[in-house]
Formats: C-alpha cells, sequence, structure tokens
C-alpha cells in the first residue's frame, strides 16, 4: 500500500481517478465539508473515502503552490535555542 501511495504522489495523473478524488476532497474540506459528509454524499466507501482525504492533505504538502515557512535570518537579541 505504501508503494501505491509512493507512486501517486510522485506522478498523480498516473491514477486519473484517485487524482480527481483526491481534487474533490480538496474542495469539499474548501467548503467546509467533513469527511463523512463527503463519503456519504458520494456513496464512497470508508477507505476510498480516507484515501481521497489522505490524498488531498498529500498533494496539497507537496505541492509547488505550497507557501514555504519563513525562516528568520538572526535570531532576536535576548533569545535562546
Amino acid at each position: 500500500m505504501l508503494l501505491h501511495d509512493g507512486k501517486f504522489l510522485a506522478a498523480p495523473e498516473s491514477d486519473p481517478e484517485r487524482l480527481q478524488w483526491a481534487q474533490a476532497a480538496t474542495e469539499a474540506k474548501r467548503r467546509g465539508i467533513t469527511e463523512e459528509e463527503f463519503r456519504t454524499t458520494n456513496t464512497l466507501t470508508r477507505r476510498k473515502s480516507n484515501e481521497a482525504w489522505k490524498d488531498s492533505a498529500l498533494l496539497e504538502l507537496t505541492s509547488t503552490d505550497a507557501v514555504e515557512p519563513e525562516v528568520p535570518d538572526s535570531q532576536s537579541p535576548g533569545t535562546s535555542i
């Protein structure tokens, strides 16, 4: 299963149906829909719904559009590591 997930994350277009469900889950999240509502509305199995929800989050993390965290050039005086 992990290899299957890795292949998908490396090339999401390799599995168009899975990519479509991930995109649908992303849109549902943006609209405030819960995973349970998403599953029920789309008559998905729990496994397929979980996969779409997870893929949505992972694709957001790996997106080239993701915002990089800001790293300060130096620490402020008086702070410690």
